[in-house]
């Protein structure tokens, strides 16, 4: 058994899956550290019916904690028997597929995973397998885009803050960093963004430590930092870096509470 160091690093969100549907995706996002594992080429999907969805697709409440048992119950065997990486699921109108990359030795799959849907023997399900050595399925289809990667990270930032007491619906300043290739990218960038009311804090040159990316901007604005507002401030500024061959490195704020 061959051992793949890195950190699990789950979370969630939603994507159009098609032009009509939207999937819910749950992914781990630290497996994009050692994908692909040569070793692991072949892909095990077990997709089944939910009983009872609510109108986008999702289960229940009730539902949803049967169906985290026999997702736990899915991990652990495929480990155990076929020393399986989970690597996600995504729910799209009330089906939910479950992910997992396996060794050659597949014999005996589809049995195994069979005695676990045993148990529950209102599910209709199906499994496949797939060979898929560049985890094309999980970079291309599970993993978020960019933009959806700093949406996860704003709502983390968010989270993070309402254990504090943060009152989200208040403004307070917001500040952020982005670094440039070149003084000219920066500067056309600050112009666009000084007529968005933001305000410079800093621009700084750091050619020992600032890599690709040496020239930076220190930018401040006050906003909200509830979910939906968030990311209606960081995300135009993340798009605009990726057109000035910028980077955008993300914002930080204090806690505002008890309505102050």
């Amino acid at each position: 058994m061959q051992e793949h160091e890195y950190t699990e690093n789950w979370d969630s969100y939603p994507s159009p899956v098609d032009a009509t549907r939207v999937g819910f995706f749950f992914v781990d996002l630290g497996l994009v550290e050692i994908a692909p594992i040569v070793d692991k080429p072949n892909l095990v999907r077990l997709r089944l019916t939910i009983l009872q969805p609510e109108e986008t697709g999702m289960p229940d409440e009730r539902e949803s904690a049967v169906l985290n048992e026999l997702e736990d119950l899915l991990v652990t065997t495929m480990a155990s028997q076929f020393d399986g990486i989970y690597s996600g699921r995504v729910t799209i109108e009330g089906e939910r597929s479950f992910y997992f990359y396996i060794g050659v030795q597949t014999a005996g799959y589809d049995k195994a995973l069979a005695r676990v849907m045993a148990d529950y023997p209102g599910y209709e399900y199906e499994c496949h397998l797939q060979n898929d050595p560049q985890w094309d399925n999980y970079l291309k289809f599970l993993f978020p885009e960019p933009v959806q990667l700093q949406s996860m990270q704003n709502r983390r930032v968010v989270y993070q803050l309402s254990q504090h007491g943060d009152q989200s619906d208040v403004p307070r300043p917001v500040e952020h960093w982005i670094h440039f290739k070149t003084k000219r990218d920066r500067e056309a960038y600050w112009n666009k963004v000084n007529e968005k009311g933001f305000e410079l804090i800093e621009m700084a040159t750091d050619r020992d430590n600032g890599g690709e990316y040496p020239y930076s901007l220190h930018i401040t604005r006050d906003d909200k930092v509830d979910y939906d507002c968030i990311d209606e401030c960081v995300l135009p500024l993340w798009g605009l870096a990726t057109e000035y061959n910028g980077n955008y490195d993300g914002w930080e704020t204090g806690v505002v509470s008890g309505g102050k």
